[in-house]
């Protein structure tokens, strides 16, 4: 009974429906590995609305001024100023990474991964160094461990300052200049590209290459 049930329900609706071909339900789709990359990979940075005129753009380059003049002041020794910057520590974690490290997320939402990598760069940077002058941590202890008179102690921590303020801050310039040449070569629209890690245009990946080999051959 239920066979013959099914099949009368069949028959009236191809009698409905006569013209129509009979679907199949597809229960997989398959895709090449280009389609895949374009989909899933490489999809566009599509930001909904435009938040860099809303919002304007968070450059946090008032925290960066704060915090980077007073420390080149007091490594200079102007007037006096010594400590390594120790008197400015919450200038280092405020304005040169908090302000920062907000400002290169808000650069990562509105899409200038560029300026995102820099921004948190600069923020990791200043909180890393607030680390170093935090008596919590200890970081001189590593200096003024074997130290048994005034002097020794004070010759180690002579050390741990110097040692900590010129190559951070080496580190620092370098990493400075480069991204201010670069962005300056850029604002010129001058006709060589700085390299800054980018290396798809000069290296091809397997398949790229099995393509580019497979053009030449034929």
């Amino acid at each position: 009974m239920a066979y013959a049930a099914d099949a009368k329900e069949s028959d009236s609706e191809s009698s409905i429906r006569p013209n129509m071909p009979f679907l199949h339900q597809v229960q997989s789709v398959t895709i090449t590995n280009e389609m895949f990359e374009k989909l899933y990979l490489n999809s566009a940075n599509r930001v909904k609305g435009n938040l860099g005129q809303t919002f304007a753009n968070p450059v946090p380059l008032l925290g960066f001024l704060i915090a980077s003049t007073p420390l080149s002041c007091a490594l200079m020794g102007w007037r006096g100023a010594g400590g390594g910057g120790a008197a400015t520590i919450g200038t280092f974690y405020f304005f040169g990474g908090m302000l920062q490290i907000l400002g290169a997320i808000l650069e990562w939402i509105i899409g200038n991964t560029f300026v995102y990598i820099v921004f948190g760069s600069f923020g990791a940077f200043w909180l890393a160094f607030a680390v170093t002058l935090t008596p919590f941590f200890n970081a001189q202890g590593a200096f003024t461990a074997n130290a048994t008179t005034a002097a020794e102690k004070a010759a180690g921590i002579a050390s741990f300052q110097s040692s900590t303020g010129a190559y951070w801050k080496a580190a620092a310039g370098d990493m400075q200049a480069f991204h201010t040449l670069e962005a300056l070569l850029r604002s010129v629209d001058f006709p060589l590209n700085l390299p800054v890690g980018d290396l798809s245009e000069r290296l091809f990946v397997r398949r790229q290459k099995a393509l580019k080999d497979a053009e030449d051959s034929a």
